[in-house]
């Protein structure tokens, strides 16, 4: 899409504080281990649908706030969603996005260790 050099830019220069960064690092790892292509099949049972990427994505949840971030415009479909969401830059454009804005019961578990 066409924002992903949009997108690479803004995490590049965007300045974050290290323990901000810590608490991205380690959501990360504790979701996907770092692995971009994590997907947790596991999840279907109870929402129906698998988890994927880096920052464990719902495919509906990255959808929403993708549109919500301006990741994607209006309109876009789940299915169009879904080529990017394990694209590292976009699952971590989301993820940055919610935690910024403090929307961190996306990973309780993870937030609370």
């Amino acid at each position: 899409m066409k924002y992903a050099l949009i997108l690479a830019v803004f995490l590049l220069w965007t300045p974050v504080h290290a323990e901000v960064f810590n608490i991205y690092s380690f959501i990360m790892e504790c979701e996907s281990g770092g692995n971009p292509r994590a997907i947790n099949e596991n999840d279907k049972k109870i929402t129906g649908y698998s988890s994927y990427g880096l920052y464990q994505f719902q495919p509906l949840t990255f959808l929403r706030y993708g549109i919500e971030y301006k990741l994607f415009p209006e309109g876009t479909t789940l299915k169009e969603a879904m080529k990017y969401i394990l694209n590292p830059i976009y699952n971590a454009a989301v993820a940055h996005g919610m935690l910024a804005d403090e929307l961190h019961g996306h990973w309780k578990t993870c937030y609370q260790k």
